[in-house]
Parts: structure tokens; C-alpha cells; sequence
């Protein structure tokens, strides 16, 4: 039988988790908390997003370079073997 979490303990959790990630991605996080009140950032060449559908938005509408040197397609297209460099 599994028990349910009380309220408190939930909120123990979630304090545990956030600690965890805060310490292992300060800078993602920071980043995340100073661009919290805009839906969607550009940081360089890296996309912060809040929320579900700037997120859904980013995916669809930002342009991709699917040939660009260390992606798939780059590879691909050098005829690089996998595995091997």
C-alpha cells in the first residue's frame, strides 16, 4: 500500500529538489529568476523560456541549423563516421 505525502512533506520535497538544482546549475538558475516576467529570452544563442505555450511557440517558430558543424546533420553531411570523430 502507498502512502500519500502529507502537505509538509511535499513542501520538504520541493525545498530538497530546488537546493539540488540551484547548486548544480547556479547560473541556469539565475538566469531563470532575472527573466522570469518576460515569456521568452535570448541569451546568446540559448532560449529561456517561462511557461507552456512561449515554450511550444520557441519549438515551432525558431529557425534550426540542422548542418551546422556539431549537429547531426553537420556530420552527416562531412560523411563523418559515427563513433570515431
Amino acid at each position: 500500500m502507498t502512502t500519500v505525502p502529507t502537505g509538509s512533506a511535499l513542501r520538504a520535497a520541493r525545498r530538497r529538489d530546488r537546493r539540488v538544482y540551484t547548486q548544480s546549475h547556479p547560473v541556469l538558475f539565475g538566469l531563470l529568476a532575472a527573466t522570469r516576467h518576460r515569456a521568452v529570452t535570448r541569451v546568446g544563442g540559448t532560449v529561456l523560456v517561462h511557461g507552456s505555450e512561449p515554450y511550444r511557440q520557441a519549438l515551432t517558430r525558431i529557425p534550426l541549423n540542422r548542418t551546422a558543424a556539431g549537429t547531426t546533420g553537420g556530420g552527416g553531411r562531412r560523411g563523418k563516421k559515427w563513433g570515431g570523430g
